[in-house]
Order: C-alpha cells, then sequence, then structure tokens
C-alpha cells in the first residue's frame, strides 16, 4: 500500500515525509508515495499533530502487490 498526502502552495505542493514534516515545495506532478503497510498487510500511517488546522490535505492511496503490479489510485481528502 503506497500513501501521499500533501497541501497544495501555488502550483506546487509539500509532501508529508516519513518523519511527519511537509517537504519544500515541488512539482505536483512528482508525489512522494510512502509505503504504509507492511509484507503481512498491516497498514497504519501516522499523521502528526503539527499539520496546520482547519486544512485540506489530499491524500492518494494505491495498492502494489508483490509481482509489483499497481492499482488504481484512489483520492480523498484528509480535514484537520
Amino acid at each position: 500500500m503506497q500513501v501521499a498526502v500533501w497541501r497544495r502552495e501555488g502550483r506546487r505542493c509539500r509532501f508529508l515525509s516519513r518523519s511527519g514534516r511537509l517537504l519544500p515545495p515541488r512539482p505536483c506532478d512528482e508525489p512522494l508515495a510512502l509505503l504504509a503497510a507492511d509484507a503481512a498487510g498491516r497498514f497504519a500511517l501516522g499523521v502528526p499533530a503539527r499539520l496546520a488546522r482547519e486544512r485540506r490535505y489530499p491524500v492518494s492511496v494505491r495498492a502494489v502487490d508483490a509481482a509489483g503490479c499497481i492499482g488504481a489510485a484512489r483520492r480523498v481528502a484528509l480535514t484537520t
């Protein structure tokens, strides 16, 4: 399972890193995907409390199997 969380700033996006911090702005079409599930299929992605309040953060989720086949991405919004 791959997950990307970001905040749009103008024409660029700041993606959430593994440490829970927003990275410097980069092109939105180059997302930084985080591995959210381990080999046993357990899913967990902690979202830090230091994200700005009252904002919407788009979240993109897609499945990747052991053979490397990538499923279609599903996009939802995280509202803080």
